[in-house]
């Protein structure tokens, strides 16, 4: 017997049986993280804004690292370095307490140029192509599903961040949780060159 299921966007999932030894039920408006079962494990995941489907593997089970060849085009890789080399300054990381403040620290020496999905066409497109990709689809349906506008970095030879948790503390960063406490949902990273 195979079964198929229509996942809300719009992914066919198709099992004989027996069914999996796991399945997973969200709350109407809960957010999904895909499992990682184990590495080497790749599953496919359609993108109806980019015309395509991308085949997501898995890289790490902990910390859970799932990895996209191609996910954004090479002409879409410089157009994002060109609109971001107009806005670059220096990165900055966020202060602790319950004032929303960002500082300078010799812990992040790069340079970051933020790109308002509001007002760039790239960013909104690809913003689109994240919530695609992580199961959300549109972020806006979610009143917790916070996303951030596109920040773009560079790290010239001898630049770093340091090790660190791409979350905020809850005790340490208050000013930085939502109203009801929550954190960072997930973090995509898109490389724009091999450098």
């Amino acid at each position: 017997e195979v079964r198929e299921v229509v996942e809300p966007n719009g992914a066919k999932v198709t099992w004989g049986t027996p069914m999996p030894a796991e399945l997973y039920a969200l709350l109407d408006r809960d957010l999904f993280v895909f499992p990682t079962c184990k590495i080497g494990h790749v599953f496919s995941v359609p993108s109806p804004s980019a015309e395509k489907t991308f085949e997501v593997k898995v890289a790490s089970t902990e910390p859970r690292v799932l990895t996209v060849e191609g996910f954004l085009s090479p002409s879409e890789c410089t157009l994002l370095i060109s609109k971001a080399s107009d806005h670059v300054e220096r990165s900055t990381v966020s202060a602790q307490g319950k004032t929303l403040q960002n500082k300078h620290e010799d812990s992040r020496t790069s340079s970051t140029a933020w790109l308002d999905y509001k007002k760039n066409t790239l960013a909104h497109t690809l913003r689109v192509r994240v919530g695609e990709l992580v199961g959300i689809g549109d972020f806006d349906a979610y009143p917790h599903a916070i996303t951030e506008d596109l920040q773009v970095l560079r790290y010239d030879v001898g630049e770093h961040y340091h090790t660190h948790h791409d979350w905020f503390d809850p005790v340490k960063h208050q000013a930085f949780l939502q109203d009801d406490g929550r954190n960072r949902f997930i973090t995509v990273l898109f490389y724009l060159n091999d450098v």
